[in-house]
């Protein structure tokens, strides 16, 4: 299923591969993909289950998927609870979508997670090692200070600051540049890389540049398409 703009005449096929650089034009269009939750209730033990969960993931990065919405089907469910297999895949994906320097301060230790790190990294382009740059990092804000900005904790042996006042512990896409531009923080004594935080679809709708997926669950078929968060719905659904 995908989501585009009206009246753009850009072609809605996805690249299947996740590009590790800009491309010269952006992508406005969203790909989501949907898989139930029972396909993990019908695995035998949780090293199946985990696996299974690694192999959503890795095809959502593979084909550049913007949304990966978990479909709740277990039957007689009730209201205002998750099955067990839809919760399990839920955190999985999540997990891996993660970066990895990111993923001890935002995903809370859960047995069913006690596998997953032995899963191979997606290595989507926005899961940056120490030693690359790209324009846009994640990153986790660890200290607000009103009036001034934000101090966010991008991976790197310095932290970045970012003029915004965004809250302590949410996850935010930073702009860097192609290049650092580093400041002097007199209040923590250090230089720090300066960078804009700015909207998680930037990096694809600018640049082209594939940056992971959401992860949602919907409470069955009903639940995946009403609840679409694309304002209009999909538009094209397969």
């Amino acid at each position: 299923m995908g989501r585009r703009p009206k009246g753009n005449n850009h072609d809605a096929e996805a690249d299947h591969t996740a590009s590790d650089s800009p491309s010269t034009s952006g992508r406005p269009y969203t790909m989501t993909m949907a898989v139930p939750g029972s396909m993990i209730d019908n695995t035998q033990n949780i090293e199946f289950a985990t696996f299974v969960a690694g192999q959503v993931a890795r095809t959502a990065g593979i084909f550049n998927v913007d949304e990966v919405v978990i479909i709740d089907d277990t039957p007689q469910r009730k209201d205002g609870t998750v099955g067990a297999g839809a919760a399990f895949l839920a955190r999985v994906v999540q997990y891996l979508e993660t970066p990895q320097y990111l993923r001890k301060a935002l995903i809370p230790m859960h047995p069913d997670l006690k596998l997953a790190g032995l899963l191979p990294p997606l290595d989507a382009p926005h899961h940056m090692r120490a030693v690359e740059w790209k324009p846009y990092r994640e990153g986790l804000v660890l200290k607000l200070q009103p009036g001034v900005g934000c101090y966010i904790d991008i991976g790197l042996d310095r932290m970045a600051f970012a003029p915004q006042q965004v809250s302590p512990n949410t996850r935010v896409t930073l702009h860097v540049g192609q290049g650092p531009t580093v400041q002097y923080m007199q209040d923590f004594g250090e230089n720090m890389i300066v960078g804009q935080v700015v909207p998680p679809s930037q990096p694809r709708q600018q640049h082209g540049m594939y940056w992971g997926y959401t992860v949602r669950l919907a409470k069955g078929l009903h639940g995946l398409v009403h609840d679409c968060p694309y304002k209009g719905g999909y538009d094209l659904k397969l």
